[in-house]
């Protein structure tokens, strides 16, 4: 039976991204404020089984913008940080699968979407 977790959290900002260039003490802020809705997100969809570990992280992103791949992997690290920490485990034990994206539909909010299924 697979059992894959999904974890809806905000779109990150480029600022966080490798090329963002934004001061460290801003950049800090934003990357603490990412990981709380990460760890948040995830523990409320932890309410039945989560897949066993090891885990691959597939990202669907929902934004008009697209970025190249390194630069979104990047910027979702906090988010990713986040979900490990309310699955208490290391992020280590995490690799990043696929990543598409998907334009929002007129209401719907821009979004990083993590779903996470075990790897074996």
């Amino acid at each position: 039976m697979t059992i894959e977790l999904v974890v809806s959290c905000p779109f990150p900002s480029h600022a966080v991204s490798n090329n963002g260039r934004l001061n460290w003490g801003a950049k800090s802020r934003l990357t603490r404020e990412l990981r709380t809705w990460g760890y948040q997100a995830a523990k409320a969809a932890l309410a039945g089984p989560h897949p066993l570990l090891p885990l691959i992280v597939d990202w669907e992103l929902v934004a008009p913008t697209r970025w190249d791949d390194d630069n979104a992997i990047s910027a979702c690290k906090p988010l990713r940080d986040g979900i490990a920490d309310a699955l208490g485990i290391n992020d280590r034990e995490m690799a990043t699968g696929r990543l598409w994206w998907r334009d929002p539909n007129p209401h719907e909010p821009h979004s990083a979407i993590a779903h996470i299924r075990s790897a074996t």
